[in-house]
């Protein structure tokens, strides 16, 4: 007897494989579009994106690589409608040295 069981798993593992896509691209600073199987509205998107946007550099001072994640945290106080988008954080090398211990 057919209980749909299978469809089911079907769709929640492409679920699961479009939740893992907005993931990686959220983490990497891009966009993931999704579901859609039309480019234009990702053009669009992203030339309307283009239109006006600021580029900040950031140095870190604490210099130490132990490969921890170090959060980052921008704020604006400005115009409301200002969109913010930017990695959350970092993981700086590890040292080889200092993961073996000395």
């Amino acid at each position: 007897m057919y209980s749909g069981g299978s469809a089911m798993a079907n769709a929640n593992n492409f679920q699961k494989s479009q939740d893992t896509l907005y993931a990686l691209a959220a983490d990497t600073g891009g966009k993931a579009l999704l579901d859609n199987n039309d480019l234009s509205v990702g053009i669009v998107q992203a030339e309307q994106s283009i239109g006006s946007y600021y580029i900040l550099g950031y140095y870190s001072a604490n210099q130490a690589l132990d490969g921890r994640f170090r959060r980052i945290k921008i704020t604006y106080g400005g115009d409301a409608s200002a969109k913010l988008s930017y990695r959350q954080g970092y993981w700086p090398a590890r040292n080889s040295a200092s993961s073996r211990g000395g």
